[in-house]
């Protein structure tokens, strides 16, 4: 284990980052920001929101919806910045206020190409920059890099977080909050016997065999060396977990069970402002494959965007606003016209909005055409011109890793970055 003694690792002094491979901080002289990363989870609309399409015949967008003479069930082009909304005060007040209160702050991106209708694959791409199934997601890669301080390099509230070789860096709750039951010791789940949980603290026995036996692995055949890392890897993780639960009484926690979008929001930015972790993940708590019943997808953007505002409102509260980056992304977006059932299917690209410190306030890169294909864009600057190559995954990826101060180059070589967004 680099950085770290078994010692160090038993009596819970701090031990070193385990850093994914080529990862490492910017060689820059900006200072390193904390990463939140929203994820609306099986695939949004944003032509109700900031990829409008009014009166374009070839899709249906939120306009198929509306009810006659209903004054306030009516979509209205409106504009942050060089950001174009559509906003419906019936049917998605929160849209609008969001960007009344936060548009400064924000720049979106559309027509990034996923290149897939899979959900699994658009998630990893997305989420990581690789098409992989080892790699770790970039909320994982900042928490490994930035977080070697604290007692966790990323907690993941989303239940899609992809570790790779991180898990001992990471807490997972899930979207059930289930660190509830590690943070407020009354409410654990008893033993299969009935007794309590111990406590997570290692006994001086356990320790002084662990140590014994890390010992003799050491020069014991290749198969013991390798479980003596994988019980390393395990202690560091229990480490991790007891320094957490030490910090519990200056958290928001959620009540176990599937709490509320706002009170995971809250959760997540005490988590930052207590300097428990580097970085977060957390789930919009909202299901958005709507392949039936599309009109949800009006109530899912309604959510989300009241969860938003509170996530930036106790981000700024708590004081660290300003040198926290919020990236809100889903794995893809949907057909352009309904399908037979009401519902829309998938589409191979997504659009992503970043929020928070060094973003270029009302900022729109990319874009996309008639039938929701993504228009070509500078990889760069994300600006559309009339040639050139497509607004892809990686390109984000490695585009936001640079501005939290992530050595990009070196994590993702050969992949443009896109920095029109970016401020720093």
């Amino acid at each position: 284990m680099t950085g770290i003694s078994r010692r160090q690792l038993l009596a819970g002094a701090a031990g070193g980052a385990l850093m994914g491979a080529g990862a490492s901080r910017a060689a820059v002289g900006d200072d390193p920001l904390d990463l939140v990363v929203v994820v609306a989870d099986g695939g949004w609309d944003l032509t109700f929101v900031f990829d409008p399409k009014p009166g374009v015949p070839t899709v249906d967008g939120p306009y198929v919806d509306l009810v006659a003479n209903d004054p306030l069930d009516t979509e209205v082009m409106a504009a942050w910045g060089d950001i174009e909304v559509t906003v419906n005060q019936r049917r998605r007040p929160s849209v609008a206020r969001f960007f009344d209160d936060w548009g400064h702050l924000a720049s979106v991106v559309n027509g990034v190409w996923v290149g897939s209708v899979s959900h699994w694959i658009g998630r990893r791409r997305i989420l990581s920059g690789f098409d992989d199934l080892d790699a770790p997601d970039l909320a994982t890669v900042v928490g490994s890099v930035h977080g070697a301080d604290r007692p966790m390099g990323m907690v993941d509230l989303s239940n899609v977080g992809r570790l790779g070789a991180h898990s001992a860096r990471v807490a997972r709750g899930g979207v059930r909050s289930q660190l509830g039951q590690l943070l407020r010791p009354d409410t654990r789940y008893p033993l299969p016997d009935g007794s309590d949980r111990g406590s997570l603290a290692l006994r001086p026995a356990e320790a002084s065999a662990i140590e014994d036996w890390l010992g003799g692995a050491s020069t014991a055949p290749t198969s013991l060396v390798g479980r003596g890392y994988m019980l390393e890897q395990r202690l560091e993780a229990r480490r991790r977990a007891w320094a957490l639960a030490e910090r519990a009484d200056d958290l928001v926690i959620p009540s176990p069970g599937r709490p509320s979008v706002a009170s995971v929001a809250s959760f997540a930015a005490s988590l930052l402002a207590t300097r428990t972790c580097a970085s977060v993940m957390i789930d919009s708590g909202s299901r958005w494959d709507t392949h039936l019943n599309h009109t949800m997808q009006h109530a899912h953007h309604d959510k989300l965007f009241a969860a938003l505002s509170t996530l930036l409102r106790e981000l700024q509260v708590a004081g660290v606003l300003d040198h926290t980056l919020v990236v809100v992304l889903s794995e893809m977006v949907r057909t352009p016209r309904r399908n037979a059932q009401g519902g829309t299917d998938h589409w191979p690209y997504t659009g992503v909005m970043l929020l928070g410190a060094g973003v270029r306030g009302g900022g729109r890169f990319g874009g996309t055409d008639e039938h929701l294909v993504g228009l070509p864009a500078d990889p760069r600057t994300g600006r559309v011109g009339s040639s050139g190559d497509r607004l892809r995954y990686d390109h984000l990826v490695a585009g936001i890793l640079r501005h939290v101060g992530v050595d990009a180059a070196r994590h993702m070589p050969g992949v443009v970055p896109f920095e029109g967004f970016s401020l720093r």
